[in-house]
Parts: structure tokens; C-alpha cells; sequence
């Protein structure tokens, strides 16, 4: 089910070198909280939709129209699917800008939708 995950984000692959752990205490420092900066609809570069919408305490998949519980572990995002739990790894949010790793290492871009 690692598969579904990637469907969701396979929109922009790439990161640049300032996705390092300073980066992310620098924005948390400014946000407040990962989980302040994160909350909002999220989506690829050119893309007319948003893919995820992450609210307090759940993020809701707007292809699925199903919300799930999701959980803040340092810098990880663990988001609990019926079938598995999905991992972002290492997440920086800086301006409207979200990069985090999946689980192979791949390094995977959102964008904020406004």
C-alpha cells in the first residue's frame, strides 16, 4: 500500500540542499509549530486541485473524500490508513512550500493551495 501513498504526492519530485534539520528549526521558530505551518490544502505544482487538506488533527484526501488521524514525531508525519500507515519523513515547510522524504528516501515537493 506504499504504492497509494505515492500516487498522492508523485507530483514533484525534488529538493533543494536546504531541506536540512536547521532549515526546519528555523521555520518552526517562525510557525510556531510543524503542525501550525501545516495545516491547509496541499498539491502539486500545476495542479487545478488539492490533494490533501491537513486540518489539526486529521488530513483529508480529497481523491478518497475520506479524512484519517495523523500523528507529529520530530519532523515525521505519520498518517494512519486503514490499510498501512504512511510515512513523510524529515517534512520542512518553509512560505508554501512543504519537502519531506517518502520512505525510500525519494525527496517529494507540495505546494500550499490558497
Amino acid at each position: 500500500m506504499k504504492r497509494t501513498l505515492y500516487l498522492f504526492f508523485i507530483f514533484s519530485i525534488g529538493c533543494n540542499s536546504k531541506t536540512s534539520s536547521d532549515v526546519v528549526l528555523t521555520q518552526l521558530t517562525k510557525t510556531g509549530s510543524l503542525k501550525a505551518a501545516l495545516i491547509g490544502r496541499w498539491g502539486g505544482l500545476g495542479e487545478d486541485n488539492p490533494v490533501w487538506e491537513f486540518k489539526q488533527d486529521s488530513v483529508y484526501y480529497f481523491d478518497r473524500k475520506q479524512s484519517y488521524p495523523y500523528t507529529i514525531i520530530g519532523n515525521d508525519i505519520v498518517i494512519k490508513l486503514p490499510e498501512s500507515e504512511g510515512h513523510l519523513l524529515n517534512m520542512c515547510i518553509i512560505k508554501d512550500t512543504m519537502t519531506f522524504y517518502d520512505e525510500p528516501g525519494i525527496p517529494i515537493k507540495g505546494y500550499r493551495f490558497k
